[in-house]
């Protein structure tokens, strides 16, 4: 389960990606396998089953050449700020449908002195 945490420390369910985000990651996931995006969401399994915070920004790495991330800068046509937009967007529907709880804020938010793009995601206790 995902929840959005705003600036008045509102917290908030999301339940999908957003509309406006919506056509961007159907028309990309068009062009990758189910297979790599299968191999992507066991690749984040992994790396998120002991953490309890980290930034999407950082997951990745910055080289994708050969890891299981690869196939989205492919999917994007070689576009690398595409790639990493469609990342983020696959990142958030793992968090979506993961059995723990996660929240995020955004990493502009969490780090204002230095130009880091992407959300801060968290491990939080089931709301109420």
């Amino acid at each position: 389960m995902l929840y959005s945490i705003s600036g008045d420390a509102q917290m908030r369910q999301i339940i999908s990606i957003p509309r406006r985000r919506q056509r961007f990651f159907t028309e990309k996931m068009e062009n990758m396998t189910p297979e790599d995006y299968q191999r992507i969401r066991d690749t984040l399994s992994g790396h998120f089953e002991d953490k309890e915070v980290d930034c999407s920004s950082f997951v990745p790495g910055s080289v994708w050449t050969d890891t299981p991330y690869e196939p989205i800068y492919w999917a994007c046509d070689e576009n690398i700020e595409d790639a990493g937009y469609l990342f983020g967007l696959i990142l958030w529907q793992f968090m979506i449908d993961h059995e723990d709880s996660w929240a995020f804020t955004s990493a502009e938010d969490s780090f204002p002195d230095r130009n880091i793009k992407g959300k801060v995601y968290f491990r939080i206790d089931q709301p109420e």
